[in-house]
């Protein structure tokens, strides 16, 4: 084996004993290829964001000339065309066979291509542009659509009343304000109708006579179970799904999520690490005093 088969990270790493000499430099030489494939598929998600803002300056904002309109029905027309081919030909796979393991709405979800409507505002314009740069036009897809769309009217109220940014200060901008989920959230608070509310703080415990805290509150002390390979819990933003029982929380699934909303599941095996936790229960309200009868 050369040292460009050692080295190709487009794949697993070989199988035991296909190897070779490997040496601490060609580890290195995986291990930067490796990141570099992350940081590229991040740059591409943030440069197709930017394109598709492109895009929609040209051909879903209010101030698009009357060819730009029509060029967008009949790309849509287009696209109309191609899904019905590729919804034929799922629906011939399933006759013959394929995804047998689905029922009919999981399967009309996952592989049933939807039209996408000609925009009569500039909102549909927008998600229309949206489903056509990312491919979102089915069931399972609609809200990826939402969100990307979204994130184009933000970066249209960032850049507006100034000139038609490039690809690059699209990028910079979006990873400027942290992020394309930071983005979305900036954007989704104005649409709601104010700006972003600050967390809430919680009220400060009470303090006994000594000046130590009291919160009323009675700690139990359990054992978390972690996926395998982990050590510790993830830092930053992430959802987390876990089962609870006789003092152990197990977690089943955690989703960081990164700069471009993106995540990853990972779950628990029979050999994940357990760290102790002391857990708070939720304060019981008092109970109601007792009567005195006169």
């Amino acid at each position: 084996m050369t040292d460009e088969e050692d080295l190709d990270t487009g794949s697993a790493a070989p199988p035991h004993g296909e190897c070779g000499a490997m040496t601490a430099e060609k580890l290195e030489k995986i291990l930067e290829a490796g990141k570099g494939h992350a940081r590229g598929a991040r740059e591409s998600t943030l440069r197709a964001a930017a394109c598709g803002y492109l895009l929609c300056d040209i051909v879903a904002f209010d101030h698009v000339d009357k060819l730009s309109k029509e060029w967008l029905a009949e790309r849509i027309e287009k696209h109309k065309e191609a899904i019905e081919k590729s919804n034929k030909a799922a629906e011939l796979a399933r006759e013959n066979g394929d995804f047998a393991d689905l029922d009919d709405k999981q399967f009309k979800d996952r592989h049933i291509r939807s039209e996408i409507k000609v925009p009569v505002t500039v909102d549909e314009a927008i998600l229309a542009v949206v489903k056509l740069v990312f491919e979102l036009d089915r069931r399972v897809d609609a809200s990826h659509a939402t969100r990307r769309a979204t994130v184009t009217r933000w970066i249209k109220a960032r850049f507006a009343g100034a000139e038609t940014p490039t690809e690059d200060e699209i990028v910079t901008a979006i990873k400027d304000v942290g992020g394309f989920e930071v983005a979305l959230d900036l954007q989704r608070a104005v649409e709601g109708g104010g700006a972003r509310k600050p967390p809430r703080t919680p009220n400060p415990p009470e303090q006994t006579d000594d000046g130590s805290e009291k919160d009323g509150r009675a700690s139990v002390k359990v054992q978390v179970k972690l996926p395998q390979g982990q050590t510790a819990l993830p830092e930053g933003r992430c959802t987390m799904v876990a089962q609870c029982s006789a003092g152990l929380i197990e977690i089943v699934s955690i989703k960081p999520i990164d700069e471009d909303g993106d995540s990853e599941d990972t779950a628990p095996s029979a050999s994940s690490p357990t760290i102790p936790m002391k857990v708070a229960p939720p304060t019981q309200p008092a109970p109601a005093p007792e009567e005195v009868p006169a």
